[in-house]
């Protein structure tokens, strides 16, 4: 068989039909492969770069929500939870002790006084909570 054949001829072919097969490249095709190569080698740098953004910011939300969950779940288990507000503390120098309350009059810490704090509440005079508290 010939190379090419006429035009022709194809019409008295054996059979006819429609299928996937390989063909020769034109001196034009050649030429404007290496622009579209170009132009696809951009588009996936650039959908790359958009992919490793979204990462990032999955990554970092992730992140913050993990670091909730967390504390979520110690509250749940121990039944306290941090907070941020006006406290109040009055020194025992006869235990040694002190005692924190918050704004609402809940003892929210207490545990003994440092050398500092003792030497503070001395001579100040102290309060006395258990007598102030039946007044």
């Amino acid at each position: 068989m010939e190379q090419k054949i006429p035009l022709s001829e194809l019409r008295s072919a054996d059979k006819r039909d429609v299928a996937p097969y390989t063909r020769t490249l034109t001196q034009e095709e050649k030429a404007t492969l290496a622009e579209t190569i170009a132009e696809v080698s951009q588009n996936v740098d650039d959908k790359e770069e958009a992919k490793k953004e979204a990462t990032k910011m999955f990554a970092d939300e992730i992140k913050e929500l993990k670091a909730r969950r967390k504390e979520l779940l110690k509250q749940k288990r121990t039944g306290y939870a941090d907070a941020h507000g006006e406290t109040f503390t009055f020194f025992r120098p006869d235990e040694r002790m002190k005692y924190t309350y918050d704004s609402k009059g809940d003892l929210v810490m207490s545990g003994r006084m440092t050398a500092d704090e003792f030497q503070l509440a001395i001579p100040t005079g102290v309060i006395d909570i258990k007598k102030a508290s039946n007044a």
